[in-house]
């Protein structure tokens, strides 16, 4: 017995970790290790026995954490699914703790997992774990890279406000429900916008950090997830650049996504793209693996492992689809097109064909799909935009050209774009030698599809962070050729220096507020974005999703003046923040729970007030003046006015 667990350490651990957790969960006195614990399991040891299940031998470590990493993400599809349907579609069971039940049905997953890697195992030699031999110099420079993306994308984690997008989709993602009206319809296979790989992954991670309710929780919590994914993409980058290039290059590729704005940013807000830039990563390096192994066994499961990751990209968002024409033109350039690939689409095909199942289905019983697939097909939706409203309307194609090279000269700044775009851009001088380099080669297509694929279908601000991974490896792999030092130290200060003070600017100084020049975010055509690179150094496209609009001031004093304050909201003011910040006016719950449904603070509307005068707090926003005695202004820490607090007598 003892040798049996001494063989089988390294699948027995995980799996110990998981109950222990079950066992911590509820025990108030252990919640700093089961933060630890928990973070560990959801985001490396879940998925574990996936990797061994492919190379069931004590080998192959570094592959091993990149299939552990993606499998233990993509295990929280089906554990959010099945706690779904257990819990069914009762409001009670909906609000209240979820984090034992989802953590169960992982651990159950996982258990499975193992016992078929423990029988992949059965009869072979197994050999002993080889640990790769790293050298000192770069294992310490790549440990500082991490740390300084680290620090990049964790500080000051809750400074910006909830922003309504964070809201709904956190919402969801910690309450496990279909959307804020739509009730547990389909059970979480499919979300009305998106794909829900990315919300369940955030679900495990703010059930871990704070099991007692989304309303309430800090914004770190809500973030923590897309910051952690951030901070694994920079080590992914790295090993990515070490596999297709050299050390050297992936270390290069390291820092410039580390201080990239676009990057840090997207890692900083809850949306979908700090995960889907995780997956690209994941879908490159097997790919590569799979044109390099040796054995047509090892190509097989490279294939299928490229495919997997490839499917999780969907999963997350269906935009991912941009990376397959990638795939295909480059092993088409490079004369790779056989029997893999089939392999490769056929694994990504099978892992999203729940989601197109569900649609599929939900189109025969209500004659329509989810707003994504509506949209495609141009079929109506009830609960969301579609034709009229889509992205490229009253856009023509040099709007969306200009609109994207100034988002992304906004979101790099001018340094750094200008550092992408001429690497870059000699890479494609040199295309007719670089289609004999497939590592450059793959990257020169993998930026041009997403730039094309954008410009056809309209952008945002948030929309492409994943082209830092092209430009990154790119510009990396020519400063790796520089001989000279004093040019290689020169631009080590140069883009460490600029990108940290550029990102620090953008998304974690509180001193002041930013210009609101970009209205829309980033989409072309609403706004002519001047390049004033000596006048400003924040990305103003990043600024207005990160500002404090003094909500949480504005939460600390109601709660100050007490619960039984009769609240009175005039102008416009956010429905999402109302309920996540004041705990008023949710209309998901009281669909949900019905009679059961009460609030914090007994509120109304202004026009509710006049037909039914009534003495309380008249909450308004800062440019709105309303004649009755003015308690407090409430100020964002730049010392801008954002509310007015009225007593209504």
């Amino acid at each position: 017995m003892k040798k049996y667990i001494k063989t089988h350490a390294d699948l027995i651990f995980p799996v110990l970790v998981g109950l222990l957790l079950l066992v911590i969960v509820n025990i108030e006195c252990l919640t700093y290790i089961r933060y630890v614990l928990g973070i560990l399991f959801v985001f490396f040891l879940s998925g574990y026995s996936v990797s061994v299940i492919v190379f069931p031998k004590k080998d192959l470590m570094i592959e091993k954490l990149m299939i552990s990493i993606g499998a233990s993400l993509m295990m929280t599809y089906p554990a959010c699914i099945i706690t779904a349907a257990i819990e069914g579609k009762t409001g009670e069971i909906i609000y209240q703790p979820h984090l034992l039940r989802s953590l169960s049905v992982l651990v159950v997953i996982s258990l499975i997992t193992t016992a078929v890697a423990l029988f992949r195992r059965k009869n072979l030699e197994l050999g002993k774990f080889h640990i790769p031999k790293q050298n000192k110099v770069y294992a310490l420079a790549i440990t500082g890279v991490i740390a300084l993306s680290s620090v990049l994308n964790f500080t000051n984690l809750s400074r910006a406000t909830l922003n309504g997008d964070e809201y709904d989709i956190g919402y969801r993602s910690y309450y496990l429900i279909d959307g804020i009206m739509a009730g547990r319809k389909g059970y979480l296979l499919s979300f009305e916008d998106h794909t829900p790989l990315a919300a369940f992954i955030n679900h495990f991670s703010m059930q871990i950090l704070n099991p007692l309710g989304f309303e309430g929780s800090p914004e770190w919590i809500v973030r923590f997830a897309a910051a952690f994914t951030g901070v694994l993409c920079v080590a992914l980058i790295y090993i990515l650049g070490k596999e297709i290039f050299n050390k050297k290059v992936g270390l290069w590729a390291g820092l410039l996504l580390a201080v990239s704005n676009y990057h840090v940013w997207t890692s900083r807000i809850f949306l979908r793209e700090a995960f889907m830039t995780l997956f690209i990563l994941l879908s490159i390096y097997f790919l590569f693996k799979m044109l390099k192994a040796g054995s047509e066994s090892k190509k097989t499961r490279y294939a299928i492992l490229t495919g997997l990751f490839l499917g999780g990209l969907l999963l997350t968002k269906i935009t991912g689809i941009f990376i397959f024409a990638a795939i295909l033109l480059f092993l088409f350039l490079t004369k790779n097109l056989n029997k893999k690939t089939g392999i490769i689409f056929g694994t990504a095909s099978i892992i999203f064909s729940p989601i197109i199942a569900y649609n599929a289905g939900a189109y025969i019983m209500t004659g329509y799909m989810d707003i994504f697939f509506s949209r495609i097909f141009g079929i109506y939706h009830p609960f969301g935009y579609t034709g009229d409203k889509s992205h490229t309307t009253n856009f023509t194609l040099e709007d969306n050209v200009m609109g994207i090279f100034k988002l992304l000269i906004d979101q790099y700044s001018l340094v750094l774009f200008a550092l992408f775009a001429a690497a870059t851009l000699y890479a494609l001088l040199r295309f007719k030698r670089n289609i004999k380099n497939p590592a450059i080669l793959f990257q020169i297509l993998l930026a041009i599809t997403i730039i094309v694929f954008f410009i056809l279908s309209g952008t945002r601000a948030y929309y492409m962070p994943f082209i830092t991974i092209p430009f990154a490896l790119i510009t990396g792999h020519y400063i790796a050729k520089i001989k000279h030092k004093i040019p290689t130290l020169c631009l080590l200060i140069l883009i460490t220096g600029y990108g940290v003070f550029y990102t620090y600017n953008t998304n974690i100084s509180s001193t002041y507020t930013a210009d609101v020049i970009w209205n829309d975010s980033g989409r072309p055509g609403t706004e002519n974005l001047t390049i004033e690179p000596l006048t400003y150094h924040y990305s103003r496209s990043t600024r207005r999703w990160v500002e404090d609009y003094g909500w949480r001031e504005l939460k600390d004093y109601i709660e100050e003046i007490g619960e039984d304050t009769f609240i009175i909201v005039y102008g416009d003011m956010s429905d999402q923040m109302l309920q996540y910040y004041l705990d008023i006016q949710h209309s998901a719950r009281q669909h949900y729970l019905e009679n059961e449904y009460n609030e914090k603070y007994n509120n109304s509307t202004y026009e509710e007030l006049l037909e039914n005068p009534k003495a309380g707090i008249l909450i308004t926003t800062a440019a709105q003046e309303m004649d009755y005695n003015l308690l407090k202004v409430i100020e964002n820490p730049a010392g801008d006015p954002q509310f007015n607090v009225y007593q209504v007598l």
